[in-house]
């Protein structure tokens, strides 16, 4: 497979490892504002934690382990997939997302 056909890959698989890690609180590493430290995981020591920081890596390792996969699908298969799933993959994330927020907006 092409590499530029892995950029819409490694999007959609971007959009769809973020939705999860965010309701499930999956980050890689925790920033701690008011101790200035970093720890691996999702640690609460003292003040609120930056768990956003550990989601985004958490997703771009994710997405490259995906689009490395996807780089093995053979040309012919590959032609196969519907195109569309890398528009629908990631509005379907934002839904979910939009979901589970539903309590900050609503209240």
């Amino acid at each position: 497979m092409k590499i530029a056909r892995l950029f819409p890959v490694f999007s959609a698989a971007f959009a769809a490892i973020y939705a999860p890690a965010l309701y499930y609180n999956w980050p890689v590493f925790t920033y701690q504002p008011a101790t200035m430290e970093w720890n691996l995981g999702a640690v609460t020591k003292q003040g609120p934690p930056m768990f956003w920081y550990g989601i985004l890596v958490t997703c771009f390792v994710g997405a490259c382990g995906v689009a490395a996969l996807a780089a093995l699908v053979p040309q012919r298969v590959a032609q196969r997939v519907w195109p569309g799933l890398t528009w629908l993959v990631p509005v379907a994330a934002l839904v979910f997302i939009a979901y589970i927020l539903r309590p900050y907006y609503l209240n």
